[in-house]
């Protein structure tokens, strides 16, 4: 009986065994298989960050070129700009006076010229000028300024170009240089009265014309070869045109400028 179950036990050892060695087997075929996935996701994850890091890479550089790129842009308008503003008439000073001489040529006029002044004291100042004339009062007021500025250090040039006409010829006399260029012409004669109304109204704008007049003539003496009665004589009822060579001569400029 004995030998009958011992028998019986070596029997089921021996499938347990084989049960068991199977079971191991499934298990480490189970744990290949896992280590094998885990480690096509690692190669996976590895790529997509490789992949992510070279699309990063090429981000950075593309970034990079552009920020270039837009930087010589940006050196190249300022540069631009730079050769702009020194080309630019306010730049050196000069302003261009083509107009008539009234409140709305001459308030923006003195208004540019004494930012110029305020701005960079004691350095030269242009004007360039051509202008049919004007208002008398109108014109005085430039012509002080300018007389103003240059008693504080300003040097003025004033530069006709076209024709210095009735008080244009008034404002060329404001520069310490005048210059008529070559084809220029210049017109002096008696200051307009426009009287109208009462007799008594139209002495009192009489007086004060001939009052205007008598200014405007002593400012074309002191620097001509001519007296104020002088001037005044030449000019009387007759439109007095100087050559830009007989201005020169005549002393109301002071060169005629090289064509």
């Amino acid at each position: 009986m004995s030998k009958e179950i011992k028998g019986s036990h070596d029997a089921y050892s021996k499938d347990d065994a084989a049960k068991l060695e199977q079971i191991l087997k499934l298990r480490k075929l189970e744990a290949d298989t896992r280590e094998s996935e885990l480690r096509v996701q690692r190669l996976e994850r590895d790529a997509k960050t490789s992949d992510r890091q070279e699309k990063d890479a090429e981000y950075k550089t593309r970034e990079a070129q552009a920020k270039a790129e837009i930087a010589e842009l940006q050196r190249d308008q300022m540069k631009r700009q730079e050769e702009n503003a020194k080309a630019d008439a306010s730049e050196h000073l000069v302003y261009t006076f083509y107009a008539a001489v009234d409140e709305t040529s001459i308030k923006p006029a003195m208004d540019t010229i004494g930012k110029w002044a305020r701005r960079f004291p004691g350095e030269k100042i242009t004007i360039i000028l051509n202008s049919p004339g004007g208002s008398v009062l109108d014109g005085l007021a430039l012509y002080d300024y300018l007389r103003h500025l240059s008693a504080n250090g300003h040097f003025i040039t004033v530069k006709v170009y076209g024709m210095a006409a009735s008080m244009g010829g008034i404002l060329l006399q404001a520069g310490d240089k005048r210059v008529m260029g070559p084809e220029a012409e210049l017109l002096i004669h008696e200051v307009s009265s426009g009287t109208r109304g009462k007799v008594s109204v139209q002495q009192d704008s009489l007086d004060f014309a001939k009052r205007l007049w008598d200014k405007l003539a002593n400012i074309l003496a002191k620097r001509s070869k001519y007296t104020k009665t002088q001037v005044k004589r030449k000019a009387h009822k007759f439109d007095w045109w100087l050559t830009a060579k007989e201005a020169v001569r005549d002393g109301f400029a002071d060169e005629v400028e090289k064509g």
